[in-house]
C-alpha cells in the first residue's frame, strides 16, 4: 500500500510538470519549455542579483567578523551574534537560489522537489544545515567567551541597519528553538528523499 502511494505521488509530480509544459507551449507557440532546467525560461537577472546580495552580504559578515579574528580587535563573543546572524539570513537566500534554477512557479524550496539534479539536492541540503548551524552558534559564541545570560548582545533594529541590544536570555531560546527546527526538518526531507524514493533530474540528459 505503501509503495503505490509513492508511486502515485511520483506520477502526480510528473503530471503536474507536463501540465506546465503544455501551458507554457500553449502560450509561447513559437518556442518550447526548457523541461531540464524547469519550466519556462530562467530570470537570469533576478539570479543574478540575488546572488549578488548573497555575496555582498557574505563579504559584510566577514568585515565584521575578520578585526577579531585577526587579532586587529580583541575578541568579543557578544559581538558575533549580529555577523553570524546575518550570515545564516545570507546562508538561507542562497539556499533559494537552486530552485528559483529549476522553476518558475512560484513555490518554495522543498527537499522532495524531483526537479533536483543530486548536486542542486545537496546544496540545498547544506545551505540550511549552515544556516541552523549559525543560528545555533550565533548566541552560543558569548557564553563561549564566558558571558551569562544576562549579558547583552547586538541586534539588529527593526526598521534600520543600526544594532540595539537585547538580554541573551531573551534572544538564546528562540534561536535555539528555531535551529532545532530546522535540522528536524532537514532530517526529514532527506529521509522522505530517498525512502519514497523520488527520482533525481538529469540536466545533461535533458538537453539531449
Amino acid at each position: 500500500m505503501g509503495k503505490q502511494n509513492k508511486r502515485r505521488s511520483v506520477t502526480r509530480r510528473r503530471r503536474g510538470l507536463a501540465r506546465s509544459k503544455r501551458q507554457y507551449e500553449s502560450q509561447h507557440p513559437g518556442g518550447k519549455a526548457k523541461v531540464g532546467f524547469g519550466i519556462g525560461p530562467r530570470n537570469w537577472a533576478a539570479l543574478w542579483v540575488l546572488g549578488g546580495f548573497v555575496l555582498l552580504g557574505a563579504l559584510f559578515s566577514w568585515y565584521l567578523i575578520s578585526p577579531m579574528l585577526t587579532g586587529e580587535a580583541d575578541y568579543d563573543g557578544r559581538e558575533m551574534f549580529f555577523p553570524f546572524s546575518f550570515l545564516a539570513l545570507m546562508a538561507v537566500l542562497a539556499s533559494v537560489l537552486p530552485h528559483a534554477f529549476v522553476s518558475e512557479d512560484g513555490t518554495i524550496p522543498t527537499y522532495t522537489d524531483d526537479r533536483y539534479s543530486p548536486a542542486l539536492f545537496w546544496y540545498l541540503v547544506g545551505m540550511m544545515a549552515l544556516c541552523g548551524l549559525l543560528i545555533a552558534l550565533a548566541p552560543a559564541m558569548a557564553l563561549f567567551d564566558g558571558y551569562d545570560l544576562s549579558a547583552y548582545v547586538q541586534v539588529p533594529r527593526t526598521r534600520s541597519w543600526e544594532s540595539s541590544t537585547a538580554p541573551l536570555w531573551l534572544v538564546a531560546p528562540p534561536y535555539w528553538a528555531g535551529s532545532a527546527v530546522l535540522f528536524f526538518y532537514i532530517v526529514r526531507g532527506v529521509w522522505r528523499r530517498f525512502t519514497r524514493p523520488i527520482p533525481f533530474r538529469s540536466y545533461r540528459g535533458a538537453r539531449k
